[in-house]
């Protein structure tokens, strides 16, 4: 049997994204529908990527440096993808250029991720050692059934806090889970450790009125016994077998790094970030759809923004992508009802899996 002519990354790609989407549909995404956006661009958000691409490399800097602008792989991922969408409508296509930002891109993701590189079931960020350390070092404050229903509705106020901020298709920009990690050594048998991490809520470059968020970032440490837990493609489409409420052994949450170690801070916590997303998801009823649809791009750049700056660019969208968009019409939602079959989609044109494999035909 012949060998595929192309990198077997694409196949792994091909499995986690489509086990995802089966998962995700039927659905309706908003507030515009993104991918409308994305094939507008025509290339030039690719561009601005691979402009600040050269740039890092003239800098000299390491791979290692660059992967220290993204705090969440799973957002990385989203933004591959989403990169990899935009390629697949531009006319015509620039396979060398995109073929270095793919790589680049590709080569942050593998610095990043210890396993799973596409998490078609985890998201494994951590060495042993470091989950070592942080089993070791974190303050853990002993569970019971009302502390796991209080981190429940806190995990929630900040879920709807970032979707408040970022909306359905760039959730995961600020939300990440880390995991699962064996915890056996200090909880025992059958232990689990995930990592909720929420960084970014205090995006002041997106919306101005953040300014006033007491918080830039949210981890949540649980450790589970009797738990299973998996993901697909990104950390926060999480998915668990096992009694969660009873299940919870060991907790700790930290806020600007700093110890919540009350519950009672924790509900007044909730409470805050409740009322914030109440306040920010109204936001949108004031935007017209240019300003939503410019609201889009700027969810696209603001995935790189520590990047760009590394780079000494502007993170914001440039003139030619705004251009791009304005006056074009983009639908309100993007629904999708059913799923591709696998060979519909790793075959058909009308989906990405065949332009990249187009991409490395000789």
């Amino acid at each position: 049997m012949l060998e595929p002519r192309y990198p077997k990354w694409i196949d792994n790609y091909a499995k986690a994204f489509h086990k995802a989407f089966s998962n995700m549909v039927p659905c309706s995404w908003g507030p515009v529908n993104a991918y409308a956006v994305f094939a507008l661009l025509n290339g030039s958000g690719m561009s601005k990527i691979h402009q600040a691409i050269i740039k890092v490399k003239k800098q000299g800097k390491t791979i290692g440096e660059v992967a220290k602008c993204f705090p969440s792989p799973s957002s990385l991922r989203a933004a591959i993808y989403f990169t990899i969408v935009e390629y697949q409508s531009s006319k015509p296509k620039d396979k060398n250029k995109f073929k270095e930002v793919l790589e680049f891109l590709l080569d942050i993701l593998r610095h990043l991720i210890k396993r799973d590189l596409f998490a078609y079931k985890s998201n494994i960020a951590h060495s042993e050692l470091e989950i070592g350390k942080i089993l070791t070092n974190i303050k853990w404050q002993s569970a019971n059934p009302t502390i796991a229903r209080d981190l429940g509705k806190f995990y929630n106020s900040l879920w709807s806090l970032v979707f408040a901020l970022y909306r359905d298709f760039f959730p995961q920009d600020s939300h990440e889970i880390f995991g699962p990690y064996d915890a056996s050594n200090k909880f025992g048998d059958g232990s689990i450790l995930l990592v909720k991490y929420f960084p970014k809520i205090r995006s002041i470059e997106l919306w101005p009125e953040m300014s006033r968020l007491k918080y830039s970032e949210v981890k949540i440490y649980q450790v589970y016994k009797n738990v299973e837990f998996s993901c697909e493609v990104v950390g926060m489409h999480s998915l668990y077998e096992g009694d969660l409420i009873n299940g919870l052994r060991a907790y700790s949450v930290e806020a600007d790094g700093k110890l919540v170690d009350t519950n009672e801070e924790i509900k007044e916590l909730t409470d805050y970030f409740v009322q914030v997303a109440v306040e920010q998801s109204s936001a949108y009823d004031r935007m017209s759809k240019e300003e939503l649809k410019k609201k889009v791009l700027e969810w696209l750049c603001y995935q790189y923004v520590d990047f760009f700056r590394l780079a000494e660019m502007d993170w914001r969208p440039t003139a030619k992508m705004i251009a791009a968009v304005k006056g074009k019409p983009v639908p309100d939602r993007f629904e999708m009802q059913t799923v591709p079959t696998y060979e519909q989609y790793v075959s058909n044109p009308e989906f990405e899996i065949y332009w990249l494999r187009d991409l490395y035909k000789k």
